[in-house]
């Protein structure tokens, strides 16, 4: 007979793993380069047209989209290489990273 006070997690059983409600699951990590990606497009809508530090963090976004596809990241690469297409033109550059 087992203790009526001992409590075990639920266990999927497909996955052999402790289950439960979604909300209480650890989120998923996010990667480094992902949150430098967040912060540069963040930084770019703040930054002044046409300054220095906006040429500077659009060049910092194109090296991460290459550090990305350099990890292996593709999902990653994939997000900045949209973003590059809809934004670049408004800065001057190429449709195109390269």
């Amino acid at each position: 007979m087992t203790d009526l006070f001992e409590l075990e997690p639920p266990v999927d059983e497909q996955a052999e793993t402790e289950s439960g409600p979604a909300h209480l699951r650890a989120p998923e990590p996010v990667s480094q380069l992902a949150k430098h990606f967040a912060f540069s497009v963040d930084a770019v809508k703040r930054a002044d047209e046409f300054s220095q530090e906006e040429t500077l963090l659009m060049g910092g976004i194109r090296t991460l989209y290459w550090l990305a596809l350099g990890q292996g990241d593709t999902a990653l690469a994939r997000n900045i290489g949209d973003w590059w297409f809809e934004n670049a033109q408004k800065y001057g550059l190429r449709e195109v990273i390269a």
